[in-house]
């Protein structure tokens, strides 16, 4: 066999086994961002779907169209993030942060440090997207903290901080303009 042809099945071997390596280290992913970002999403608790939601003011009426399911367990504290046109939220059941993108296609990214005696229901991301703020609730449905993910960093940091007499939120949004954060019970 000649040398060249010796050299390219080398290279072909090698690119499969690099390959193979990413895909199952989870390096490759089939995440693709949304393309718009002008949707409204919902995520229908009872069956775990993510839903495109639409309110036809002229007409009176809204409509929600599945995208896909999430993972077991569900997620809260949605947001999305506009620099990359991703979702992200907090796995119910396992406090993993979690990415979303088109058909509902969902990444791990792992678990972050966060309050496992916690829940995290409401959340949004800041309008620069570098934070996902998220209030964390003890079982009762008291909200005792508020927790800033840092996007931006590859070991997602967690800022803490604790807060009281706020009772129950359902939902957290950030105003887009001024960043101050409101709440929804």
């Amino acid at each position: 066999m000649e040398p060249e042809v010796c050299h390219i099945r080398y290279i072909l071997v090698r690119v499969r086994a690099c390959l193979l390596a990413c895909v199952l280290a989870g390096g490759v992913s089939a995440q693709v961002p949304f393309s718009s970002t002008g949707q409204v999403f919902a995520v229908i608790k009872n069956t775990n779907e993510l839903h495109v939601f639409t309110v036809q003011a002229g007409y009176n009426s809204s409509t929600t169209i599945p995208v896909g399911s999430l993972p077991a367990g569900g997620l809260d504290a949605v947001g999305f993030r506009r620099t990359d046109r991703f979702l992200y939220g907090i796995g119910r059941s396992d406090n993993h942060l979690y990415r979303i993108g088109q058909g509902a296609v969902f990444a791990d990214l792992g678990a972050i440090g966060l309050d496992n005696n916690l829940r995290y229901l409401a959340g949004d991301i800041t309008p620069d997207g570098r934070y996902l703020l998220a209030a964390g609730s003890t079982v009762l449905g008291n909200v005792v903290q508020l927790v800033r993910i840092d996007l931006t960093d590859p070991a997602f940091g967690v800022s803490v901080t604790p807060i009281s007499g706020v009772g129950h939120l359902s939902d957290l949004a950030v105003e887009p303009s001024t960043g101050q954060i409101y709440g929804y019970d």
